[in-house]
């Protein structure tokens, strides 16, 4: 019995020593270096859009060496504004857009240094919102210039931050007033009448959207959705945004009078209301003038 088992034993580890002497289903070792931005190209050019939360924002990137190992040597890395990449963009878009103005950003430091047996280095860069037209498109190119003779990714080697304009996007002067009914406009009284009136800004979304806050709310993250048309100087529709269709009863959004756009004077009219979810309705009347 003892022999039987022996051979037994013997028999597994041959064949277990067999199995380890296989060929890999994949063969990695034709693969070289590349250095690459991670999330960057043409793939990924929406996620580089400029999304003001504050005046001045700093945006983190990174440089990655894709390889099957880490280098085995330190490697200095450079990057730096390529507008050339800007110029072929816009030989094949419909939406042009402007060079960056220096003011409007900072990327002080522009190398940095990979060492050996780690894959990534860090970069940020800062943007200027006064510094940026919002009527206009602008773009800002960072690529990777130099890897030291290593190969650089054609396809995730520029990160294309940019700035979407928008004709009426801007500082706005706004007046009007929020109107309180206890129960509905129709059947209901009125409870109170606030003053709104403040300085405030038309953020464009793309070319044909902007946001900008709704009454005294936009410190909830209340907003109106308007889509313009540039061309003819309309305006096509007025929604609320996700918050604050969240926080009204449902379908309640109204707009009492047809929203003017008057060119002459860049002016919006805009009346619109809304129901709370104790069911009492809300009539909004604000006018914005471009500063």
């Amino acid at each position: 019995m003892k022999k039987i088992v022996s051979v037994l034993l013997g028999f597994g580890f041959l064949s277990m020593t067999g199995c380890l002497k296989d060929t890999p289903n994949n063969d990695f070792s034709n693969l070289g270096t590349i250095i690459e931005i991670p999330y960057s190209g043409l793939e990924y050019f929406a996620s580089d859009a400029l999304n003001f939360t504050d005046d001045v924002i700093t945006l983190d990137f990174s440089v990655n060496v894709a390889s099957v190992y880490p280098l085995n040597t330190d490697l200095t890395v450079t990057l730096g504004v390529d507008d050339a990449k800007r110029v072929a963009y816009n030989a094949t878009s419909t939406v042009q857009y402007d060079p960056m103005p220096a003011a409007a950003y900072s990327f002080p430091v522009t190398t940095a240094v990979i060492k050996a047996g780690t894959r990534l280095a860090n970069f940020s860069i800062s943007f200027n919102k006064s510094e940026i037209d919002p009527s206009k498109n602008f773009m800002l190119p960072i690529s990777l210039t130099d890897a030291q003779g290593n190969t650089i990714s054609g396809n995730f080697g520029t990160k294309y931050y940019h700035a979407i304009g928008n004709c009426v996007a801007g500082s706005y002067t706004e007046t009007g007033t929020r109107t309180g009914y206890v129960g509905t406009v129709g059947g209901g009284v009125v409870a109170y009448v606030l003053d709104v009136s403040a300085d405030k800004v038309m953020s464009p979304i793309d070319p044909s959207t902007v946001v900008t806050d709704y009454a005294d709310l936009g410190s909830s993250g209340w907003q109106y959705v308007i889509s313009f048309d540039c061309a003819t100087n309309t305006i096509v529709s007025v929604e609320p945004n996700e918050t604050m269709a969240a926080s009204i009863s449902a379908n309640s959004f109204k707009i009492y009078e047809p929203p003017t756009y008057d060119v002459a004077t860049s002016t919006f009219h805009l009346v619109t209301g809304y129901t709370n979810t104790s069911g009492n309705e809300r009539v909004i009347d604000e006018t914005f003038v471009k500063q």
